[in-house]
């Protein structure tokens, strides 16, 4: 039972849509998907205002998601595991 408690559980999440809002997947289908965004800045901004600081500012953010489509109660249903690494830097 402590066991069960240390452990933290995903959470799960669904959404509502109206009927016809969206196509389901076919169960038994399965998916990767990657998504990788990279960006640079040129110094910091407040109200819109480039501040007075000579410092770049990068970011990198990749997400992985593995996932499949199936039934519950002959309602389509998808499962997914994601998995996000961040990474930010200042640079000068």
């Amino acid at each position: 039972l402590l066991l069960g408690l240390a452990v933290q559980l995903p959470v799960a999440n669904a959404i509502d849509l109206r009927p016809g809002e969206v196509r389901a997947p076919v169960p038994g289908n399965y998916f990767v998907q990657l998504r990788w965004q990279e960006s640079d800045r040129d110094g910091w901004y407040v109200n819109d205002r480039h501040q007075p600081v000579d410092r770049r500012i990068s970011t990198s953010t990749r997400i992985l998601r593995v996932g499949g489509a199936f039934e519950v109660a002959d309602k389509p249903a998808v499962v997914y595991l994601e998995v996000p690494q961040a990474e930010k830097r200042a640079e000068g």
